[in-house]
């Protein structure tokens, strides 16, 4: 959640994070983990930049895999 902390009520920063869960064993699949935590199982809908990014994120993991 964006911080209006000392900046007169407005955002100055957010991050936005994109990862993994892992057990011991195998990376936890997004369905195992919803369901653990008792999240709602429908995804709200993605705003129109986060797909772009999404697939920047994939297109940078491929390119580190590759060198």
């Amino acid at each position: 959640m964006p911080s209006s902390s000392g900046s007169g009520g407005k955002t100055i920063g957010v991050v936005i994070m994109r990862g993994a869960f892992r057990s011991a064993k195998r990376l936890v699949h997004p369905q195992d983990f919803i369901a653990e935590v008792n999240l709602d199982k429908v995804s709200p809908p993605m705003p129109d930049w986060l797909t772009p990014w999404s697939q920047s994120c994939d297109g940078l993991s491929q390119q580190l895999r590759e060198e």
